[in-house]
């Protein structure tokens, strides 16, 4: 019988041993396996964008409010100019609801969205300040640019304004109640109706879509990292 020499264990090795060494049987692995280590590379790359993606997502400092694509609206600002939803793609907007005779939650409101735009720098371009007026009968271009210079908001944002019908349409489409309540004197003694009306802060991304709700009371830090994180989201790949 035939025989070879196992040169590391200086053993004789039967010769059905070394044919079965030269010629292995067909087991498909040595098909097999090239194809398989061709496809680790691209695993690879997918697990790689993978990791990155999920390592990129942001912690927002707001609550999550996913409710698909924003109502699209078209009103007129404090200066005129005709201001619609959909001429905002590509930016954040920042969307809240207020009137101008408030005496209360308004005010900070406003001077909040002033600081926030402030701590965002250059970013603030790429956002969009927007006030729709819950108060139609008192609500117009003389007190809306009041209430816009006591914010230090000039050039800053948009408080649009219509008639109550074309705002009506639009509390309805995001579910915003404004009603006025009996009216009250304010320090001064004028006499004037206030409104309860939707008070949180929503944040509408560059695609249009609903994305995060902040409460009235927000830190403006808290609402610039959030304004920030969703103008990245478009960085990431």
């Amino acid at each position: 019988m035939l025989s070879s020499v196992n040169a590391f264990a200086g053993q004789r090795e039967p010769s059905t041993r070394l044919s079965h060494r030269l010629n292995p049987p067909n087991t498909g692995i040595v098909a097999i396996a090239p194809k398989r280590m061709r496809l680790l590379p691209a695993l690879l790359i997918l697990c790689s964008f993978a990791f990155m993606a999920c390592a990129a997502q942001p912690q927002f400092k707001g609550r999550a409010f996913a409710y698909g694509a924003a109502p699209n609206f078209q009103l007129l600002d404090q200066d005129g100019q005709s201001i619609s939803l959909a001429e905002q793609r590509g930016k954040v907007v920042v969307l809240a609801f207020m009137y101008t005779h408030c005496r209360d939650i308004c005010p900070v409101t406003a001077a909040e969205l002033s600081e926030t735009y402030q701590q965002l720098g250059d970013a603030a371009k790429r956002a969009s300040f927007i006030v729709i007026s819950t108060d139609p009968e008192n609500d117009n271009v003389e007190t809306a640019q009041q209430f816009t210079r006591t914010a230090g908001l000039e050039g800053k944002w948009h408080y649009l304004m219509g008639a109550r019908a074309q705002l009506e349409a639009v509390w309805k489409a995001y579910y915003v109640p404004a009603q006025k309540t009996q009216s009250t004197p304010d320090a001064s003694g004028t006499v004037r109706e206030d409104v309860i009306h939707f008070t949180s802060i929503l944040l509408i991304d560059p695609q249009g879509q609903f994305r995060l709700i902040h409460d009235n009371d927000f830190d403006p830090a808290d609402l610039a990292h959030d304004i920030r994180a969703l103008l990245d989201e478009q960085k990431i790949f």
